[in-house]
């Protein structure tokens, strides 16, 4: 595999898209810095690399593989770094079970060794990443209140978005880090009961999205059917079941189009949820029977036993058990 020079495709693509350095280099870096990168006289970090093909609207992963290998501590870090976005997964509830004490141990002790590394932590990205992980797992504690929390989000998303507000949540270009940052604030607006409030920044960056990530990209269309998964969960709570069934029915459809089946079965469950509140129930008996069958297609096995006890407990055993004979 070839092995290109990365500040020249930087440069390339800057150039190309008439960006000035001064534009492409804020808030993260300095024109000097850029510059230097460009030139080969300076070798960014991975997250400033992610940072600049971001905002040249270039999907990373894309590039990376063409760029001079990590070694091995830098390696290391990187499996750290992963091990906590898989912890902190960026759509799913927080879901306090008897594993979550351990998962929220190990975490802060990865997050020290990270704290640890001076050329890690100094970097203004990577310490987003680890505030931004730090709020998470707060998150997970329960120690902290609503306030406190969406006081921290909000310092976090202002050391790149120096003039942040949620009314101007569609007029930016969100990073990754970003992105998650803004899904927190929502998150901790609905299980504030804010339902209203909730929603709104959910649509916000359902139509960011819309806007500035929509393509055949698989993570990206993933991210996609997430928001409109917890906004329909907001519309729901809120008691929107006509609003919530059209979402959903869009989201399905957007699952089935693009061969995308990470949320479908979720999304659908909420549909399910808002036809038997409206008494459509011969609709929710076939959308309950599908999703039912679909589990094991998908085998989403924790999902088909919360179904069974969603069935049991609206339709009777009785349907469960013709289902178990089809």
């Amino acid at each position: 595999m070839a092995v290109y020079n990365i500040g020249q495709v930087i440069k390339k693509l800057r150039i190309q898209k008439e960006i000035t350095q001064e534009e492409l280099a804020f808030p993260v870096i300095d024109r000097a810095t850029l510059s230097k990168i460009e030139n080969g006289r300076a070798t960014p970090n991975k997250q400033t690399i992610k940072f600049l093909f971001e905002k040249l609207g270039i999907k990373p992963n894309n590039f990376l593989d063409f760029f001079e290998k990590e070694n091995e501590e830098e390696k290391q870090i990187d499996n750290l770094v992963k091990k906590l976005n898989n912890y902190t997964s960026f759509y799913q509830k927080n879901v306090i079970d008897k594993n979550t004490p351990n998962i929220i141990k190990e975490i802060d002790a990865i997050i020290q060794k990270l704290e640890n590394n001076n050329e890690f932590f100094e970097d203004l990205l990577n310490k987003q990443f680890i505030f931004m992980i730090k709020i998470k797992n707060d998150m997970n504690k329960g120690k902290k209140s609503y306030n406190d929390i969406l006081e921290n989000i909000y310092k976090v998303l202002k050391m790149t978005i120096p003039n942040f507000t949620e009314e101007n949540i569609i007029n930016y270009f969100l990073s990754e880090i970003e992105l998650k940052l803004v899904v927190m604030i929502a998150v901790v607006h609905h299980e504030n009961k804010n339902y209203k409030k909730a929603i709104q920044i959910y649509k916000d960056i359902k139509f960011n999205i819309e806007k500035n990530y929509i393509d055949n990209d698989f993570n990206g269309n993933t991210r996609y059917t997430g928001i409109m998964h917890n906004l329909a969960k907001s519309l729901y709570w809120n008691n929107d079941f006509e609003q919530c069934i059209h979402l959903c029915n869009e989201g399905m459809l957007f699952c089935r189009q693009n061969d995308n089946y990470i949320h479908y079965i979720a999304i659908a469950s909420t549909k399910a949820t808002c036809l038997y509140e409206t008494h459509n129930i011969l609709e929710f008996k076939n959308l309950i029977k599908n999703l039912y069958f679909s589990c094991d297609i998908f085998e989403k096995n924790t999902e088909k036993e919360n179904i069974k006890e969603y069935i049991v407990e609206t339709l009777g055993k009785e349907f469960l058990d013709k289902l178990n004979t089809l």
